[in-house]
């Protein structure tokens, strides 16, 4: 496997490497957002990972990733096989991955949330 994985340790200059990733695995059992997964997808870089927590709220099987459920390694493996062996599909998730994630840009977030505010005040909620 040494040919095809690399385990780097700490890295501090992941914005400059992401884009040199053929897939980005995210494994994890829980996760709130899932912010490096967001990171990888605005490099351009297909995605293979759980539905774990609020990553289901914004990765899509075959749309803008392959997913598979908390804890399926034969399925995650299967996912990266497809991947591998289809470099059209890479190429349809990737793009649709980056449009997926410039929602959750720090602007786009703060004008959401700063319209949500808006709304809310503007009905008397708060007094």
């Amino acid at each position: 496997l040494a040919k095809h994985i690399s385990l780097t340790g700490f890295r501090n200059d992941i914005p400059a490497i992401l884009p040199e990733l053929d897939i980005f695995l995210f494994t994890s059992k829980t996760e709130g957002l899932g912010t490096s997964v967001l990171d990888a997808l605005i490099a351009n870089v297909s995605v293979v990972s759980t539905n774990a927590g609020g990553i289901s709220e914004y990765l899509e099987h075959n749309k803008n990733a392959l997913l598979a459920a908390p804890e399926d390694a034969e399925e995650l493996a299967k996912n990266v096989l497809t991947l591998s062996n289809n470099p059209e599909l890479k190429t349809q998730l990737s793009i649709e991955g980056r449009k997926t994630a410039t929602r959750f840009s720090k602007k786009n977030m703060a004008d959401t949330t700063h319209a949500l505010y808006n709304d809310i005040l503007s009905k008397n909620v708060v007094k």
